[in-house]
């Protein structure tokens, strides 16, 4: 959270001194953007768990991408995956999804949101 938190007043900065046109890239999981140019949009990969391949490319202008997922900040110890977000509640590494990518406005509380998504537990059957 911490990391978009960051992110985001990077870009309030800039916001501030009239540059419209900027892409800060704080690691694979939290990029803003804003325009590229009049005739061109950001091009954005989302990446498969192994991160060979995009299994979707979305063109974005002036917004952010915030994504929680497995693929990075994680160990396999003794055949079992543990992923870098705990669940406050149970003391537990949270391994309920592959990946949540959000794309909005603000990208600290795109980052809470991802975070908390991937955090809960899939109720759909």
């Amino acid at each position: 959270v911490a990391k978009g938190y960051a992110t985001q007043k990077v870009e309030e900065y800039i916001k501030e001194n009239n540059i419209t046109s900027y892409m800060i890239n704080a690691g694979s999981s939290n990029i803003s953007l804003g325009y590229k140019n009049k005739n061109e949009s950001y091009l954005v990969g989302l990446t498969n768990l192994d991160r060979t391949a995009y299994f979707k490319k979305i063109k974005v202008d002036n917004k952010a991408v915030v994504t929680s997922s497995i693929a990075e900040q994680n160990r396999v110890v003794d055949g079992k995956l543990y992923t870098h977000i705990i669940n406050p509640l149970t003391g537990y590494c949270v391994n309920n999804y592959d990946i949540v990518t959000i794309i909005g406005e603000k990208s600290g509380y795109l980052d809470i949101l991802s975070t908390t998504l991937f955090s809960m537990e899939n109720t759909i059957t």
